[in-house]
């Protein structure tokens, strides 16, 4: 079993990184969610500092991922209809987008507010902003946008991987669960 992509699928670190990233998108979500309800206090205080943790954490595994996939290059994507090959790159890329734009805005939510970006009460990411409270609030929307997008994003993203499953039946399914294999030689 192969470490690195081949033609034919993924390795053991785009896997790994794949399900890391979405286990941690979706309790970044989840999370989020509750937030919103939580009144200031010391359980919202608590759940903001594990947010941001993994949302610190968040930005290893998308950066790690982005670069691998700049090293490795894509495998070959399934023959299916251009409309297919279209619909499948833009919601790859809106799930990308709106993923980064999280990762990006959360850290400046943060600093914007005159925190320093706490990680697991490990160490801080200092932020080198003064406190802006028009610019805090504008990023506020703008992860909170971005957060919601996820969810027509993955139900999209799910739904192919289910078309590829139920429907075409041609293993692309398979490919982010088991690692290609080594081509014999």
């Amino acid at each position: 079993m192969a470490i690195t992509d081949g033609r034919n699928g993924y390795g053991w670190l785009s896997i790994v990184l794949h399900w890391s990233g979405a286990a941690l998108v979706v309790a970044l979500f989840l999370i989020g969610e509750q937030l919103e309800e939580l009144p200031r206090g010391p359980e919202r205080t608590e759940t903001l500092a594990l947010h941001v943790s993994l949302g610190a954490s968040a930005f290893l595994f998308l950066a790690g991922r982005v670069l691998w996939r700049l090293v490795q290059g894509e495998p070959t994507p399934p023959a299916q209809p251009r409309v297919f090959m279209l619909m499948s790159r833009l919601v790859q890329w809106a799930l990308l987008a709106a993923i980064a734009t999280l990762i990006l805005s959360g850290p400046f939510i943060q600093w914007t507010a005159g925190r320093d970006v706490e990680v697991f009460g490990l160490f801080a990411i200092p932020g080198m902003l003064p406190r802006l409270e028009t610019a805090h609030d504008v990023l506020e929307e703008v992860h909170e946008f971005a957060s919601h997008a996820l969810i027509p994003l993955v139900a999209l993203h799910v739904l192919g991987a289910l078309k590829h499953l139920v429907i075409d039946r041609d293993g692309t399914f398979w490919r982010i669960l088991r690692p290609a294999r080594r081509p014999s030689a």
